[in-house]
């Protein structure tokens, strides 16, 4: 009697996920039949993942990881392709395009234009936590904000008029 109700919990089921259903008469693609030993049994339970839904939410994940990274890689691919548009290019377009150069040095008939870009990143911290007013009662750590200054310094070696190369230096570069 109980096992006749497993079979056909198992059946429903199984036939929810489209892998074995009433129409084909409990026949499994895998070969097995509901009902028949209990080799049966781990056949339609290795369906169940399917029904609740692990492998999706796994595939979910693993996209939402994948387009995270994905955006980390392309912050610093675009800012490579952006300044490589200059390299062969007259200075004065590079000066017209992005703004007068932080800093400049010439050396060996190579100038040097710099371009640096800061900003600060705070993190929120954590409140302190306990029970009790400020004179009494028990209070825990909490965390203080934390403050990131970022820089990013391009770097570009101009010879001739025209733009040579570039380099890209720094934490926010990418």
């Amino acid at each position: 009697m109980v096992k006749q109700a497993v079979v056909r919990i198992l059946s429903y089921i199984a036939s929810l996920t489209g892998r074995c259903g009433f129409a084909t008469g409990h026949v499994c693609p895998q070969g097995g039949h509901f009902g028949v030993g209990t080799v049966t049994f781990a056949v339609a339970a290795t369906k169940l993942p399917w029904v609740f839904g692990v492998r999706p939410m796994r595939r979910i994940i693993l996209l939402m990881l994948a387009v995270l990274l994905a955006g980390c890689v392309n912050q610093l691919a675009a800012r490579q392709a952006y300044f490589s548009q200059f390299v062969g290019r007259p200075e004065a377009d590079l000066v017209q395009q992005i703004g007068v150069p932080s800093r400049t040095y010439e050396t060996g008939g190579v100038k040097y234009l710099a371009y640096t870009e800061n900003r600060v990143d705070i993190v929120p911290g954590l409140p302190a936590y306990g029970y009790g007013g400020p004179y009494w009662g028990w209070y825990g750590g909490g965390f203080p904000p934390a403050v990131f200054n970022l820089t990013c310094e391009t770097t570009f070696a101009v010879s001739d008029g025209i733009v040579r190369s570039f380099t890209l230096r720094g934490n926010a570069c990418g």
